[in-house]
């Protein structure tokens, strides 16, 4: 995602990083369908979470 994005300054990349992932986060749930909540939803939750912190360093 950074290579796309090469060209915008690194702490304003971050910033808008963040609050895209941030947005995710907060939605109730990010798959339609109960299995691929049950299978996917909390694994995503865990890899967003770590994108954020590596964000935050």
């Amino acid at each position: 995602m950074r290579k796309e994005y090469a060209w915008v300054p690194g702490f304003r990349y971050q910033e808008a990083r963040a609050q895209v992932l941030q947005s995710f986060l907060d939605r109730p749930q990010f798959y339609h369908g109960d299995a691929a909540v049950a299978l996917i939803g909390v694994q995503a939750r865990i890899n967003l979470a770590a994108a954020l912190s590596r964000l935050a360093q």
